[in-house]
């Protein structure tokens, strides 16, 4: 083996050579093809060159090694990072620039290269020669002589000391704010538990009342009210439901969910949620398919946690799957699991949304236009719950085609393992050391090793042979850390080193072909053409250039690059860069960066008030709410002591909680109140990374909270009065049945004085004997079918004094206890007044057939493009005979040409379409209509559709040809069958008109001033000034409701031209835009003055007609299965019995036996519709017994709902006296009938077509009509 000396001869005569620095045979033999000219003596020059320049100035440390460990070489960055002169470490062992704690670790190393040959990626401590210490990577490989011994290593140190400190800063400050919000975490859970139980208590109260309302259990409701009441128990069972999910979702973060391990059955739990699931399916025409697997175990879970799990999926698959379709269901043993499916055929998820579907609050459907509701916690709480009964869950999906859901439950339970929580992987204990200290002692030369010998001072005499020369540097060049290239004055690559290449992702020979600016963006090239300047002017660059360099494959890596100029023959040739790979480096910090940022967006942008002191009460920080409330700025603010910022006693308690929060390291808590303000204030002990000990105060405004909680403790006060006040009993009771609760009026029906003598016992016990039975089975069916009706039972007190009570009972749950509540009212009065009640006369009038409203819808140019329902079902039509302008075939021939020419018109001119014209309906009669059309236009002012209706005048018309004698008559017609069409643009309060709105005010737009006005015009113009708020506020509910399917309908005065007073029918739907915001609103008016005159008439006429009846000197009875409904007083007076005596008995026991047959046939065929006599004298008994001769006439009607007979009986003996009188009042009465009922007909009509007209439109869809 050759001695030190001897090498650093050969060493020297291989720089003396010029082959020092250059690459090996083999090396420019395989370069031959790409580059023919390396080949020569001038080549191996520059490659000597460009090698030593890179030896001596590349970004690492770089030097040559003896197999003793002897430093032979050391390049220029090395010596300059440690401090040294060259020859300070030539010929001194390794150790002398390691740290004691690496000496023993690089003589294992020194062993270990000897048997290989090879050392890589090592972490070292080195020293400088002023004592700093640094971490290194080292790697070395070998250069071996011809015999195989090994000559010396070429060995490269990568220093990545500012990398771990970059990535120790990071775990510490990742560590501080992992605990920072592990307490906000705290907070926040409390917050939510708080919060969702106080919202629950009320929602209870809301829903259980809510109910009552619906089941009538307060009285009667019509249905707008019912509709009401529906939207607000929805929207209440939602809320329940997303604050049941919150807690859920609480409870299982916080690893405190419990489970109740049960045997359970896989297909009775699957049969159960099917059978549970399947009316909300059957709403969407859906159908659910169960496939199951015979002979499943039985699975050792919490039954009501997996029901919910698969409750969740298959609301999700209702959710998201079209109408129709079908969800399956299955199950199946899969080795020691049981594998659970739920497949949709819906519309699937998108891929860019799969990978969060699992997150609490996220939503595949989201934004503003969302389609389906939800708070985005099922899937996340699902994976929860499978996840800790040692289940797996995951999904497949296909957009366009659907989603199938699957998780495992283990057959064998582990149920109600505990759920870990992640976070605890980033607490203190956790911490990852430094991968090497920087700690220790000075740092001391070592001697070197009794075995090396010679003079090092032969060292610059020595020479080297060439050949090794080039082995021991391409071995340099090909084990290097960093990225050297070299590229021609073009920019075109000549050559890469293998880290190089490995990084940027191509071979060589691709390398060859690119050019270095394609691996640079736009953005990047000045810096590079920057930095080529320089290096033109000065040979090389003075400071580093940072690039982000594009790799084959797309992705970027960082690199910080130095480069110089490259001379072949004395000329420039190419550009050698040496380049540094910083990615790491670069993404620590931005991790650290947005790590940073993000807590400090965290900690200045919470809604509390939050500020850190130290142990002493001084400020250390402080949010923007905190210096807001302070009144003072964050530098005037830090750094400040708390006796400093508040009064003393205040300042005093609060220290006191600091110092008991840091002396128990437990949060604290405390309340204040502060100018009306109300603060609840959290103390949160921290220790910091350094071992100092803070506090953190977070004080949030819970003002709003206290006012509410004081506003329903008076709302509970107010309401307890109420309750206690009202004639209406109220009790509670408990699963047996027992009182918990009631108010004084019940205790005083129960037959008691006050509330402790019944709390606690049953109601049983002052029920009636003979109602007792009656009462518990009313307990048990309450329980079973959640509430009882009206039903009627007697108590009885001590004295035994009966009180009959209708209850009305709801059962509600209280802490998931069902109770009842009961409402009970005294019947007693009612009772009698039942037994005295005479039966109201039987009104009916008989309907008449309405004519349809026909809507319908073209495209801008005037063509029926979508189906139009009422149109082709009045026509007869098919889709193909109405679409383009097919639906013009079944207008009259006669009207056929105006017609198209006023459509032709109007499609040229944008204007509004109104004609008359005759349509063939589908039995081939014509009738008449009047068409209204109206364009609605694009934003660039084209027509987008045309909208109208047709309206029958048919009837209309008929009514006119009968009264055209009266010119007044036929003119109010015309004017109640006119609609008035209008459209509000609710962006620019711009109401356009037509014609025909104008009409009903008695005005045109020539005298308005034009077709458009702003709102605050048309109501001053137009709207009674009393009734002003009433629009307005229609209006602003138009504008900001939520509901984009809105409509309504009211009637408010209006002023004509003349200033007269009118009422109008108003109807009217909204349009919203893509963001939600209403832009338009589209309506119809109806002049309904005449119909609110006519209803007064109408009023007065049936006021007058009872006044009739109740007088009539005739009796008038009702006589259904023959039972005796109602009588007239002159009945009960011709009979001599009082009206309780009659009513509800048989008609048979007040007939004389001989007459009985008579008047029993001719009652059963007037309930038949047969002919009968139309009066005919017959015998009825008196009370007395005597007989009274009358006269019997009838007529059949329908009475509550039943076929019934309305019998007039009257007097003979005093006929002829009242003969005369009755004729002229049944005249007159029949004159005054038919003048009602003529003007109610017209009345009924239009309402009628005006409400069809609002079907039509409620229904969601378009239906288009001409």
């Amino acid at each position: 083996m050759k001695n030190n000396h001897e090498i650093v001869q050969e060493l020297k005569e291989e720089e003396k050579q010029g082959r020092l620095f250059s690459t090996t045979k083999e090396s420019s033999k395989n370069s031959t093809s790409a580059h023919p000219a390396q080949n020569n003596t001038s080549n191996q020059n520059l490659d000597h060159k460009c090698f030593k320049n890179f030896f001596e100035n590349a970004p690492i440390y770089e030097y040559m090694v003896s197999p003793e460990g002897t430093i032979l070489e050391i390049n220029k960055t090395a010596l300059t990072n440690l401090g040294y002169k060259k020859e300070e470490l030539i010929g001194k062992h390794l150790t002398a620039i390691y740290a004691p704690e690496s000496h023993e670790k690089m003589k294992t190393l020194l062993s270990k290269w000897k048997e290989t040959g090879e050392i890589d990626n090592e972490e070292m401590v080195i020293a400088t020669k002023q004592g700093e210490k640094r971490i290194v990577l080292l790697s070395a490989s070998s250069v071996r002589g011809a015999d195989g011994a090994i000559l010396y290593s070429t060995s490269v140190q990568k220093d990545v000391t500012e990398i771990n400190k970059i990535y120790d800063e990071l775990n510490k400050n990742l560590w501080l704010q992992n605990v920072k919000l592990q307490k906000l975490n705290e907070t926040k859970k409390t917050f939510l538990k708080t919060t969702s139980h106080e919202l629950r208590t009320p929602i209870t109260s809301i829903k259980g009342y809510v109910q009552m309302l619906m089941k009538k259990t307060l009285g009667e409701i019509n249905e707008e009210q019912r509709k009401g009441l529906e939207v607000i128990l929805r929207n209440t069972n939602r809320l329940d439901q997303v604050i049941q999910n919150i807690l859920d979702a609480s409870s299982l973060e916080s690893g405190i969910m419990k489970f109740i391990p049960r045997k359970v059955n896989p297909r009775m739990l699957v049969e159960e949620i099917t059978k549970t699931m399947e009316p909300f399916a059957n709403k969407k025409e859906m159908t659910i398919n169960v496939n199951l697997e015979k002979d499943l175990p039985d699975l050792m879970i919490d039954g009501e946690r997996i029901k919910q799990v698969l409750m969740n999926l298959v609301d999700n698959a209702i959710k998201f799957s079209p109408d129709g379709s079908m969800i399956h269901i299955k199950a199946r043993k899969e080795k020691e699991d049981v594998l659970f499916e739920v497949q949709d055929f819906g519309q699937g998820i998108p891929k860019d949304k799969q990978g969060m579907i699992f997150e609490s609050f996220y939503q595949a459907d989201s934004g503003d236009d969302r389609k389906f509701g939800g708070a985005g916690l099922s899937l996340a709480l699902s994976k929860g719950i499978v996840g800790l009964h040692g289940g797996n869950i995951w999904f497949e999906s296909t957009e366009g085609t659907g989603s199938t859901f699957l998780f495992t439950l283990p057959i064998q339970s582990i149920c109600g393992r505990e759920n870990t929580d992640l976070n605890d992987e980033m607490s203190l204990e956790n911490m990852p050391e430094k991968s090497a200290s920087l700690a220790g002692d000075s740092v001391t030369t070592n001697t070197m090793d009794e075995e090396v010998s010679g003079s090092i001072t032969e060292y610059e005499k020595s020479t080297t042979t060439p050949k090794e020369n080039e082995e021991r540097y391409e071995a340099l060049f090909n084990s290097s850390f960093e990225l050297i290239y070299l590229h021609d004055l073009k920019g075109n690559f000549i050559d890469a080193n293998p880290t190089a290449l490995k990084l940027l992702g191509y071979k060589k020979e691709e390398l060859a072909s690119l050019n270095f600016s394609s691996l640079l963006d736009s953005g990047q090239r000045w810096k590079a053409m920057k930095a080529l300047n320089e290096i033109k002017k000065n040979g090389r660059q003075k400071e580093p250039t940072e690039y982000r360099l594009k790799t084959k494959n797309g992705t970027f890596i960082d690199v910080e690059t130095t480069a110089e100029i490259v001379y072949r023959d004395g000329k420039p040739y190419a550009f050698q860069g040496i380049a540094r790979n910083i990615t790491e480096q670069k993404q620590a910090k931005q991790i650290l960066k947005e790590s940073e940022d993000k807590y400090k967006r965290l900690f200045d942008s919470s809604p509390d008030l939050i500020c850190e002191t130290d142990e002493k009460g001084n400020v250390l920080v402080a949010n923007s709410n905190m210096t807001k409330s302070m009144g003072v700025p964050a530098e005037k603010l830090i750094g400040k002591n708390v006796f400093d910022i508040f009064p003393g006693e205040i300042a005093e308690e609060r220290a006191k909680i600091a110092r008991k929060a840091l002396e128990e390291m437990k949060n604290q808590a405390s309340e204040d109140e502060r100018a009306g303000q109300y603060f609840q204030n959290i103390y949160v002990p921290i220790i910091n990374p350094n071992g100092k000990r803070t506090v953190q105060l977070i004080a949030r405004d819970v003002t709003v909270q206290k006012t509410a909680e004081n506003a329903l403790q008076k709302n509970l006060t107010l309401y307890r009065g109420l309750i206690d006040t009202t004639d209406t009993g109220f009790v509670i009771l408990d699963q047996e049945g027992k009182v918990l609760d009631a108010n004084q009026e019940y205790v005083r029906l129960s037959g008691h004085e006050n509330l402790s003598q019944i709390r606690g016992r049953r109601v049983a016990e002052w029920t009636a004997d003979y109602e007792k039975e009656k009462n518990a089975e009313a307990v048990g069916k309450c329980f079973r079918e959640g509430q009882i009706r009206n039903l009627e039972i007697d108590y009885a007190n001590a004295q035994g004094k009966i009180t009959p009570i209708e209850i009305n009972a709801t059962v509600v749950k209280v802490d998931g206890a069902p109770q009842i509540l009961m409402l009970c009212r005294d019947i007693t009065e009612r009772k009698k007044a039942e037994e005295a009640l005479q039966k109201s006369e039987n009104r009916y009038r008989a309907s008449i057939e309405l004519t349809q409203l026909l809507t319908w819808t073209t495209s801008g140019n005037g063509e029926v493009v979508e189906d139009i329902l009422t149109w082709r079902k009045f026509t007869g039509q098919s889709y193909e005979e109405v679409k383009g302008v097919g639906w013009a075939k079944v207008i009259h021939p006669d009207d056929l040409e105006r017609t198209i020419q006023l459509w032709t018109k109007a499609v040229e001119t944008k204007s509004t379409y109104e004609t008359e014209y005759r349509l063939r309906r589908s039995d081939g009669v014509y009738r008449n209509f009047l068409t209204c059309g109206r364009p609605i236009l694009k934003e660039d002012g084209g027509i987008k559709e045309w909208v109208g209706i047709c309206i029958d005048l048919t009837d209309r018309k008929r009514v006119e040809e009968k009264i055209k004698e009266s010119e007044a008559q036929l003119s109010n017609a015309v004017k109640i069958a006119h609609l008035g069409p209008w459209e509000y643009d609710a962006v620019n309060d711009i109401f356009t008109f037509t014609d025909s709105f104008y009409a009903i005010f008695r005005t045109t737009a020539e005298q308005v001033g034009g077709y458009t006005m702003s709102s605050a015009d048309y109501a001053k113009r137009f709207v009674h000034p009393e009734d002003v708020s009433v629009v307005v506020l229609e209006v602003r509910k138009a504008i900001e409701t939520d509901d984009p399917n809105f409509n309504r309908q009211l009637e408010h005065r209006i002023i004509y031209s003349n200033g007269e007073v009118g009422y109008i029918s108003v109807r009217f739907f909204i349009v919203k835009d893509e963001k939600g915001r209403t832009v338009r609103t589209y309506g119809v008016n109806q002049d309904i003055t005449e119909r609110k005159k006519a209803e007064e008439a109408l009023k007065e006429s049936e006021e007058k007609y009872r006044n009739v009846v109740e007088r009539a000197s005739d009796g008038i009875v009702i006589v259904r299965d023959m039972i005796i409904k109602y009588v007239n007083p002159r009945a009960f007076n011709i009979l001599g019995y009082d009206p309780t005596e009659l009513i509800d008995t048989l008609m048979t026991n007040y007939v004389h036996p001989d007459e009985l047959p008579k008047v029993v046939e001719y009652y059963k065929r007037r309930i038949a519709d047969e002919d009968t006599p139309r009066a005919y004298e017959s015998v009825l008994v008196h009370k007395d017994g005597r007989g009274i001769d009358v006269e019997i006439s009838g007529r059949a009607i329908t009475y509550q709902g039943k076929p019934a007979d309305m019998i007039m009986v009257h007097d003979i003996v005093k006929r002829k006296k009242a003969e005369k009188e009755l004729k002229e009042k049944i005249d007159e009465l029949e004159r005054f009938k038919k003048l009602t009922v003529d003007r109610e007909l017209k009345m009924i009509e239009l309402k009628k077509r005006i409400k069809e007209l609002e079907e039509n439109k409620g229904t969601g869809g378009r239906n288009e009509n001409i």
